[in-house]
C-alpha cells in the first residue's frame, strides 16, 4: 500500500509540475502551447488560381483588396495573399493563398451571403472558374512559402522525421534534469507535445521555404 501512494505521489508531482511548466511557456510563447486537438482544429492553407482575362487585370487586384478586407472580418479567418504572375509570364493565372484556423471556419466563410456576391464578380473578371485546393499539415505551408504543386511524398516525410528527431533530442537534453524523474509516459507526453508545437509554428515554416531547391528541382534555374 506505501508502494502504491509513492507511487500516486510521484506522478500527481510529476503533473503539477508539468502542468507549471506549460503554464509558464504559454505565458512566455503563447502561440507555441495551441495545439490542434480534432481534425476540425486543424489550419487550413486554401490555395486558389485564377486566370484573369486581359485588359481585367488592374480592376481584379482592386477587387482583391477589397474582398481581402472583408474577408478578415469573418471568425477564423487568418489572412490571405494575392500573388501575381511574373512580368514574363502571359498566362494571366493569379494566385489566391488564404489561412483558416479550421476547416469549420473556412465553410462559414464560403457558405456566407457576401462570399457567394463576391465570387460572382470576380468570376465575371476570370476565364472560366477558379482552381481551389484545400491544404493541411506541410502542404499548407509549402503553399504559403509560394509554391502551390506538392513535392514527392518521401521528401515530405524526411523532413518531418528529421524534424521530429532532433527536437524530441533536444528536448530530453534541455528538460532531462526537471523531468528526468517522471514516469516514461509522462515524459513522453510533454516532450511530444513540445516537438508537435515547435514543428507547427516554429520549424516547418522557414525549413520548407529553405528546401524549395531540394523539393522542386526541376525548377532550379
Amino acid at each position: 500500500m506505501r508502494s502504491g501512494s509513492s507511487d500516486n505521489t510521484e506522478i500527481s508531482f510529476a503533473a503539477s509540475t508539468g502542468f507549471r511548466i506549460f503554464a509558464g511557456l504559454r505565458r512566455l510563447m503563447p502561440g507555441l502551447i495551441f495545439l490542434p486537438v480534432s481534425d476540425s482544429d486543424q489550419s487550413l492553407t486554401v490555395v486558389v488560381t485564377r486566370v484573369i482575362k486581359p485588359g481585367c487585370e488592374a480592376a481584379f487586384e482592386r477587387a482583391m483588396k477589397e474582398f481581402i478586407t472583408i474577408a478578415w472580418t469573418f471568425p477564423g479567418h487568418l489572412g490571405m495573399q494575392m500573388l501575381r504572375p511574373a512580368e514574363s509570364d502571359r498566362s494571366g493565372e493569379y494566385t489566391i493563398l488564404a489561412r483558416f484556423e479550421s476547416l469549420a471556419a473556412r465553410r462559414v466563410f464560403t457558405t456566407s451571403p457576401i462570399y457567394q456576391e463576391w465570387m460572382s464578380k470576380l468570376l465575371d473578371q476570370s476565364i472560366g472558374a477558379p482552381v481551389v485546393r484545400e491544404l493541411s499539415g506541410i502542404d499548407g505551408w509549402l503553399a504559403l512559402s509560394g509554391r502551390a504543386g506538392n513535392p514527392p511524398k518521401w521528401k515530405m516525410a524526411l523532413t518531418v522525421w528529421v524534424g521530429v528527431y532532433l527536437l524530441s533530442q533536444a528536448g530530453y537534453a534541455l528538460l532531462g534534469p526537471v523531468i528526468g524523474s517522471w514516469p516514461r509516459s509522462l515524459q513522453a507526453l510533454l516532450v511530444s507535445a513540445l516537438v508537435v508545437a515547435a514543428l507547427t509554428w516554429l520549424v516547418l515554416p522557414p525549413v520548407t521555404r529553405t528546401l524549395q531547391r531540394w523539393y522542386f528541382p526541376a525548377n532550379r534555374r
